[in-house]
């Protein structure tokens, strides 16, 4: 019963920490305020007042605890939101490191982790299956790949990648770009940095739709087979919606054994991929269009996310080029 009565009295306390001082500074509405603040102090009980407490770690103990007590959408949610301050902390202390709320949540299904980022051999097990090295690209691997390998390169999301337009290609900043929709900016497009491997990838599928007259409109198109007089012909159709694009993704990633798989873990991907190889965050913001100003503060206003994008656009990872160039040669 002691033990009991010091647990509560350290939760009545509520002590005051740097996390609750980044709430304070944040303009919330008050029931948003009230639940960001339940989150924090819960997490403060957990992991105590210790900053070097605040680890990785110990936030996914915290996580899986809280899966334990409740359902995995509301620890979700949960965890997203010690996200927020987490992130904040660590911007303000000018330390990614400090940025511990980064946990490996769990799927649908309650039991099996939803992965946030590809390994190299787990792309490389995505991309072959779809195109064997050495052999000819048939009109669906063509596309397909052209969906894996640009949402690696660029960590474009569903909705950009069914905005592509053949004729969206720009070098208006000195560089290949297309012009997509991006979450944000309503149906204004705005220029995503290509790298020379997610040109390459695009190279076969562009090439046979212009072989096929079809040279302006959605890049990425339904395809519809039926027999011809001597062969597997195609139909092309109108542009794949984002549902397609999330059932070609878990398709493919069926066929190469790749489970829990769905379009937005090439985003996290790309971001992964990069900032392990220690490219700066600017520079990543520049490809995916996250805020530089957020992550930064006022620093943020003084960069110019073209140049950054002329650093960033071919941080490929050497494999993933060199495979690639196997591919497509």
């Amino acid at each position: 019963m002691a033990a009991r009565a010091s647990q509560g009295s350290h939760l009545i306390k509520k002590p005051r920490t740097q996390l609750h001082e980044i709430l304070e500074r944040g303009d919330f509405a008050p029931k948003t305020r009230e639940k960001y603040i339940l989150v924090l102090d819960n997490w403060i009980a957990f992991a105590g007042t210790d900053p070097k407490r605040w680890t990785r770690k110990t936030a996914q103990a915290f996580y899986d605890a809280a899966c334990d007590r409740t359902s995995v959408r509301s620890a979700n949610v949960y965890i997203a939101s010690l996200r927020y301050v987490s992130k904040w902390y660590a911007t303000l202390e000018n330390d990614d490191k400090l940025d511990f709320a980064i946990v490996q949540t769990r799927g649908d299904d309650g039991k099996s982790a939803a992965r946030h980022a590809l390994t190299q051999t787990q792309a490389e097990q995505l991309i072959v299956s779809i195109a064997p090295p050495g052999r000819a690209l048939a009109p669906l691997a063509m596309r397909d790949l052209l969906i894996v390998v640009v949402g690696l390169e660029t960590g474009m999301r569903r909705m950009s990648l069914a905005s592509m337009q053949l004729d969206g290609l720009t070098n208006e900043a000195g560089y290949p770009a297309t012009k997509v929709q991006l979450k944000g900016f309503g149906k204004k497009l705005q220029p995503v940095p290509l790298s020379d491997t997610a040109l390459l990838a695009m190279k076969p599928w562009e090439s046979w739709l212009a072989a096929s007259h079809v040279r302006t409109g959605p890049t990425l198109r339904r395809l519809t087979k039926f027999m011809g007089k001597k062969s597997t012909e195609f139909e092309i159709g109108g542009p794949i919606s984002e549902r397609m694009i999330n059932n070609i993704i878990e398709k493919r990633a069926d066929d190469a054994g790749l489970k829990h798989m769905h379009p937005h873990i090439l985003r996290h991907t790309f971001v992964t991929w990069r900032e392990a190889a220690g490219v700066p965050t600017p520079q990543i913001a520049s490809i995916t269009w996250h805020s530089i100003e957020s992550k930064l503060g006022k620093i943020g206003v003084y960069m110019d996310r073209t140049a950054l994008g002329a650093l960033a656009r071919n941080t490929t990872p050497a494999w993933l080029a060199d495979l690639v160039q196997r591919i497509v040669p």
